[in-house]
């Protein structure tokens, strides 16, 4: 389900009936804690009625590479130029400050409280992992977000660039935590408002799916008239095989 206001209270309503869920398109890092409060009320509730924790599992999906495909042309829009060191930085910044607030909400006593009662947490997981600039490594969405228990996704063409020359990195995320705050106000100095990056970002991947799907159902329809004659055409062909 994706990550909207209006989802909320589905994100708390499904894991309390006992259903596991993958919420999906959390750009910002304040949607990301909604959603992560919502999972915890909806587990607590869960325990309230007795169901079994253990048997319900959930993932916040962020889309890694849409962030840097919006944030990238940004600073030429506003007139300014985007210094080399900045170029293609945020999302994997934002990946890295989402590990935080992860672990954040790992160490609550609430959480706790549900772990020892069998709970399992709501995994990060990267998506959008293929690079979209050809100038960039095509690892960098992956090697540079390494976490434990966190979930990688991957097209063909990105696994495959990991498995032949993806490199581990040394230092653990956390020690990059720093650094991304920086980039951020950084980015913020420039114009680029993070805030708003995330809110375009939200609104087209739920604009877009929606789209699709009226484009597919158009597609679909038949007028009265088509449908009458095929099925006129199919009872004659059903009559003369009989």
């Amino acid at each position: 389900m994706p990550a909207v206001k209006q989802g909320l209270e589905a994100m708390s309503a499904c894991p309390a009936e006992g259903l596991s869920i993958n919420v999906t398109l959390p750009f910002s890092l304040d949607r990301y804690d909604a959603a992560a409060e919502a999972f915890l009320t909806g587990m607590e509730r869960a325990q309230d009625t007795g169901r079994d924790l253990s048997r319900i599992a959930s993932a916040a999906s962020f889309f890694v590479s849409r962030v840097d495909t919006e944030t990238d042309r940004r600073p030429d829009r506003l007139g300014g130029g985007q210094p080399a060191a900045l170029h293609g930085r945020e999302a994997v910044t934002n990946g890295r400050i989402a590990y935080e607030h992860y672990e954040r909400m790992l160490a609550t006593e609430r959480w706790k409280l549900l772990e020892r009662a069998g709970a399992r947490p709501q995994r990060l997981l990267r998506a959008s992992t293929g690079v979209k600039a050809p100038a960039y490594d095509a690892t960098r969405y992956v090697v540079d977000l390494l976490a434990p228990g966190v979930v990688s996704t991957m097209p063909e063409a990105t696994l495959n660039a990991v498995a032949e020359h993806g490199a581990v990195p040394v230092g653990s995320i956390r020690d990059t935590c720093g650094e991304a705050h920086q980039v951020l106000e950084e980015l913020a100095a420039l114009g680029v408002e993070y805030a708003d990056v995330a809110q375009v970002l939200e609104d087209e991947g739920v604009e877009k799916p929606g789209a699709s799907w009226n484009e597919l159902v158009e597609k679909l329809a038949v007028s009265p008239h088509e449908s009458d004659s095929g099925q006129s055409h199919r009872t004659d062909r059903g009559k003369e095989k009989v």
